[in-house]
């Protein structure tokens, strides 16, 4: 019964969001300016947008590559598109499908492929303070007047973000006296309980180590930069689509303090970021670069729904392809896989 309320309320936000965003528009404005749009800007956005969630797998691969399990790209990326799929029905439920997907595709620890996922979310709000950092330097002004209060939401992330992934690579390079501490405390509890515990911990601190290296640490800041450049690059294409750079002169930096803004909205809990998206990709091209309000409706309708296309057309298939054909089946159970050392 709780979940159901829960995951009403998270809906309920949504719609709330959505309402605020499209109370005031015109159907027949906005059927009129998706008639003006050039889709072939918008084709390419989505393909670029594929090879961005590849460029992620690679990174997760890279992540993945301390626990010792040969991991195929295709599992991953399925995992990937599987665990965004689930995002759209269950807020944060992605993250434990796709983890869940791998561990049963790839019989991985599913401690230590939560430890890469936490790995990676933490790296994704870095690159998105940082990315906040870069659109404060140039639209300032503007921004604190549209968004009270953001500058201080980036510094917040800038300083808490980087401190936590210390903080995690630093338990995991001395991983054996912090699971000795941690199996002392839990053992004055029980015993049982305290060896359960260890195993999965000591999983999961593997999980961080492939930050321990110089390569490593390249390599995942090398398909960070791959994977926050091709979203870049997807969103100025969509911009393009509506002929907006050229109209409201909003240049690559507009599209990467849109992009931000969107990402804020796709980190709250509400399933599919439905309404949350929309509502902040329209105030930002309207409150800051003066965009009319049913072309940025608009935007945000087309820019979300591709997303959604992608995603949808690919987690769906691979949720298919692995029911269809059986690839659940004959996996081990989360006890025995994460037994695994």
């Amino acid at each position: 019964m709780m979940r159901i309320l829960k995951y009403s309320l998270t809906l309920g936000i949504g719609f709330v969001f959505l309402w605020f965003t499209f109370r005031k528009m015109d159907v027949g404005a906005l059927w009129n300016i998706l008639q003006q749009v050039s889709w072939l800007p918008i084709l390419f956005a989505g393909a670029i947008t594929i090879v961005s969630h590849v460029a992620r797998c690679l990174r997760w691969r890279l992540l993945i590559s301390p626990l010792k399990f040969p991991i195929r790209l295709g599992a991953t990326f399925a995992a990937l598109m599987i665990g965004y799929a689930v995002n759209l029905v269950l807020p944060r439920g992605g993250e434990v499908a796709r983890v869940v997907s791998l561990n049963k595709e790839e019989d991985i620890p599913m401690s230590g492929l939560l430890a890469t996922v936490v790995v990676e979310r933490v790296l994704d709000v870095v690159a998105l303070a940082l990315l906040l950092g870069i659109t404060l330097m140039e639209f300032s002004e503007p921004l604190s007047r549209a968004f009270p209060g953001m500058e201080y939401v980036g510094m917040t992330m800038l300083i808490v973000c980087p401190l936590a992934l210390v903080s995690l690579i630093v338990a995991s390079r001395y991983r054996e006296k912090v699971v000795t501490i941690f199996r002392r405390i839990i053992s004055r509890v029980s015993q049982k309980l305290s060896d359960k515990l260890t195993i999965l911990l000591e999983t999961f601190l593997t999980g961080i180590s492939s930050l321990h290296s110089a390569g490593q640490i390249g390599g995942v800041i090398l398909w960070s930069v791959v994977t926050w450049g091709l979203y870049i690059v997807a969103m100025y294409l969509i911009l393009v689509s509506f002929n907006l750079p050229a109209t409201y002169d909003i240049s690559l930096s507009g599209a990467i303090l849109v992009l931000v803004m969107t990402s804020i909205g796709v980190t709250i809990p509400v399933p599919g970021a439905v309404g949350t998206y929309h509502y902040l990709c329209m105030q930002s091209l309207v409150l800051i670069f003066a965009v009319q309000a049913d072309t940025a409706g608009a935007f945000a309708a087309i820019s979300h729904a591709l997303s959604f296309v992608v995603i949808n057309g690919i987690g769906g298939t691979a949720i298919w392809g692995l029911q269809q054909f059986g690839l659940f089946k004959g996996s081990a159970s989360l006890s025995k896989s994460d037994a695994t050392p």
